[in-house]
């Protein structure tokens, strides 16, 4: 029983571990369309102001 549960400990940890990375890229990864549609959006409005101009 000793061993099972001294294996058990590691285990969890990694799969703890294996969780929270995930959803820290998940995270990221939503971030990141977030920040990239922000900026597309800014773009189309820079350039709606330079065209306007012309």
């Amino acid at each position: 029983m000793d061993k099972l549960d001294k294996l058990r400990s590691p285990v969890t940890v990694l799969l703890c571990c294996l969780v929270v990375i995930g959803v820290v890229k998940g995270m990221l990864l939503i971030t990141k369309v977030a920040i990239g549609i922000l900026a597309t959006f800014l773009l189309v409005l820079i350039l709606r102001k330079i065209f306007m101009r012309d």
